[in-house]
């Protein structure tokens, strides 16, 4: 089972997550932000290892 993740509000889950169709829109959101957050969080780490 794949699972494709994306960045951007999909307009339509059922076509961005092709044989995969999540339970609601709200999954997608979350996840996004979760991802977001997450990248956020390792751009200002890797800066600051690098300034140190």
């Amino acid at each position: 089972m794949k699972r494709f993740r994306i960045l951007t509000k999909p307009t339509n889950v059922a076509e961005v997550a092709e044989g995969e169709i999540l339970a609601s829109q709200d999954t997608w959101l979350l996840e996004a932000e979760t991802e977001r957050r997450f990248m956020k969080r390792q751009r200002k780490f890797r800066h600051k290892l690098s300034t140190n």
